[in-house]
């Protein structure tokens, strides 16, 4: 089987991709976190609110005065909490099920557990919330002194619609959910306010992606420095397993097996092209360790050939090179109408009774899809990425720049109204240009980050108490 074939390609991520994952891990981390919390946390958080409730002044303090200080603005307890509970929302979303592995217990208290020698999980997200904070402020001031405008209406009705909708499915009122999710402090409508300024970072940025990508000389120089990364190679190969007594085995048993096994697979090396299977268009992390480098040393040529042993797996390989090459597949160019309303028939039926430009497509991605990139453009996305049904679709030879259809796959509760917008750069381009732009954009995160200030003068924050502690220490 190929690497295509079995899934081992290279995935080219691109913001189509990285939206459906996040509206699929969000979703699944709200009903995760409803079935943890229904039954324990809320009834918990009710009684919180019910106390501050009656300690209103002790309320008006974590909403208004300053927790700590970011360049020099007050950030109040609310909007901390606000950043800190996506920091730990973000984490789980990503890794909630690999937490055991992390020595995390999700339903425990988070300063009882250790992330480190020196800090607690609550140490470690309330450290990247305060990054984050960094980032977002210093991306916002970046944003205004840019003249940068964006209205921001449909990002507040859609996080406004989704929070009733999670709180009806919890059974609690909006107002406990919200404060469920974002501290016993928070309230819509500041929690609004803190929606509405990461809805205009994120389309900021959207804007800026454009100055992240590389150039084309760019990407060749990167190509040219890790071409192994990207290239693929064509082989034959033919295995042997050694034959060992399954009970017990004697030293000299598993070496008289594996000699026998050796002497097959070097007998197998004429009549691999025969006997063997021909495996195309494989990358290198689709490829065994064992035989990967040799692959895809620089000096192989058609038709070397070796074996290779397998001393864990008790076996032989018989490997005959063909070729190695660029995979030159192209990927594609779409806009789309992303929905999990239940209404892409709707939505297909409007377009079909109207006139068919893109100009109108883009007005039925503002008009349903709020949460769209700009006008719902993706670009450079491998077909291979996508539900199977949309693949078909996309990847058909007779497909033409206009054609639009719907897509509702069985296997998701999201449907796809579909423009097609034609090929896209090549697949390994298009990995190089995403990976590029990516670091282009850490470097400029990175950038508009580093100075701006953080003053704990309550000193709420632990994890900073550590770090002047160890830089006492060196």
């Amino acid at each position: 089987m190929s690497g295509k074939e079995n899934g081992n390609k290279e995935k080219v991520v691109t913001k189509y991709d990285l939206k459906v994952e996040r509206r699929k891990a969000a979703k699944e981390q709200e009903r995760k976190s409803r079935m943890r919390t229904t039954a324990i946390t809320v009834v918990v958080v009710i009684a919180i609110v019910a106390w501050i409730a009656s300690y209103p002044i002790l309320n008006y303090v974590h909403r208004n005065e300053s927790w700590i200080k970011v360049n020099g603005s007050d950030i109040t307890r609310e909007e901390f909490d606000y950043y800190y509970s996506n920091a730990v929302n973000s984490f789980l979303s990503s890794y909630g099920s690999y937490a055991s592995y992390f020595g995390l217990d999700v339903n425990s208290d988070l300063a009882t557990q250790q992330y480190s020698d020196t800090l607690t999980w609550k140490d470690y997200f309330e450290e990247e919330a305060v990054n984050n904070l960094k980032t977002y402020k210093g991306i916002l001031a970046d944003a205004s002194s840019a003249g940068f405008v964006y209205d921001t209406a449909s990002d507040v009705e859609e996080f406004n619609d989704s929070l009733q909708e999670n709180a009806k499915e919890a059974g609690v009122s909006a107002r406990e959910y919200l404060k469920s999710r974002y501290g016993a402090y928070a309230t819509l409508s500041d929690i609004k306010k803190y929606i509405t300024e990461n809805a205009y970072i994120a389309a900021y940025m959207d804007e800026k992606s454009e100055d992240f990508k590389p150039s084309d000389e760019e990407v060749q120089a990167y190509y040219d420095e890790n071409k192994a990364s990207y290239d693929s190679v064509d082989y034959y190969i033919e295995s042997f397993e050694a034959e060992i007594p399954a009970e017990d085995p004697t030293d000299e048993q598993i070496e008289a097996a594996m000699n026998q096994a050796s002497a097959e697979a070097n007998e197998a090396l004429s009549t691999v092209t025969q006997s063997g299977n021909l495996l195309v268009n494989e990358t290198r992390d689709a490829i065994s360790y064992l035989f990967s480098d040799w692959l895809f040393d620089d000096s192989r040529k058609a038709g070397d050939q070796t074996v290779v042993e397998d001393t864990d797996g008790h076996a032989y390989h018989a490997l005959r090179f063909v070729k190695r090459y660029l995979d030159e597949e192209a990927t594609v160019n779409v806009y789309a109408i992303i929905t999990e309303d239940n209404n892409g028939q709707e939505i297909l039926d409007e377009w079909n009774a109207g006139e068919a430009t893109i100009e109108r497509f883009q007005e039925l991605v503002k008009k349903y899809d709020s949460n769209g990139a700009t006008e719902g453009y993706y670009e450079n996305i491998m077909p291979g990425n996508l539900e199977s049904e949309a693949e078909a679709w996309l990847s058909d030879p007779a497909r033409q720049i206009g054609d639009v259809t719907l897509i509702t796959p069985e296997s998701s509760d999201v449907s796809y109204v579909f423009y097609y917008a034609g090929q896209g750069e090549v697949s390994w381009k298009a990995s190089i240009i995403s990976t590029l732009s990516s670091q282009n954009e850490s470097a400029y995160e990175e950038k508009i980050s580093e100075g701006i200030t953080v003053a704990d003068e309550k000193g709420h924050l632990n994890y900073l108490k550590v770090e002047a502690e160890q830089d006492e220490q060196q």
